[in-house]
């Protein structure tokens, strides 16, 4: 499942990464963080990423916390030729990977746990990619409207290689915020180099439904499922 794995790299590497002002200004940070602080605090929302140059979303994400702070999600991925899919309400998480179904509850070692202290990475504020330890450059334009473009161009050096894509040699986000200075999306710009072959890699993310999903739907046939080991 290269695509699906490539969409989250980046920000993988980019959470990895020690956090550290250092000092330095980097365009649009204010902005950023409030966004970021802004999704964390959701009680639900629902988070497409598209592929830009299909135009297809290749990971949607369904979340919403009860009023005891339990987690409930519904996760989609696919490629185009690979499907995984994760239900989760804070007692039992069944996985579907490519039709095959395994259960895993409330109790059993490998059960994650996820509430509003320990979110899913997708609901916490990781998903708005943004370490300023390794921002190389920062530009911040406005609009007439009010609106406004933030673009940071990452410092590589410290980024590994990605299985069957080569060495990340460009790394940049665009956010894009809206004139009362809410995010209406980013864009994570990926190049990698394998043996001399360029390839750019483009996705964007879209949040939606903030604070109005009423339930959480699980697109998995859990009479399927087996008990996970």
């Amino acid at each position: 499942m290269k695509k699906i794995i490539k969409t989250a790299v980046v920000s993988a590497v980019m959470s990895a990464a020690i956090f550290c002002g250092c000092g330095k200004e980097v365009a649009g940070e204010d902005l950023i963080n409030a966004a970021r602080d802004s999704y964390r605090a959701l009680d639900s929302a629902y988070v497409e990423v598209v592929n830009d140059d299909t135009k297809e979303a290749e990971q949607t994400f369904t979340f919403k916390y009860d009023e005891k702070d339990i987690l409930t999600y519904y996760y989609y991925g696919t490629d185009g030729e690979n499907t995984i899919a994760r239900f989760y309400n804070g007692y039992e998480e069944y996985t579907e990977q490519n039709g095959t179904v395994t259960l895993t509850e409330k109790g059993d070692p490998q059960f994650p746990g996820y509430d509003r202290d320990l979110p899913y990475p997708m609901a916490d504020k990781g998903l708005i990619v943004f370490q300023k330890k390794s921002v190389a450059e920062s530009d911040i334009e406005t609009m007439d409207d009010g609106s406004s473009v933030v673009t940071h161009v990452y410092d590589v050096s410290d980024m590994q290689a990605v299985e069957g894509e080569g060495d990340i040699t460009s790394f940049t986000v665009v956010y894009y915020f809206n004139s009362d200075k809410t995010l209406d999306h980013l864009t994570q710009i990926t190049v990698f180099d394998l043996n001399g072959d360029k390839t750019t890699r483009s996705y964007s993310v879209y949040i939606s439904r903030e604070n109005s999903v009423e339930s959480v739907e699980n697109g998995i046939d859990i009479s399927k499922a087996q008990k996970a080991e």
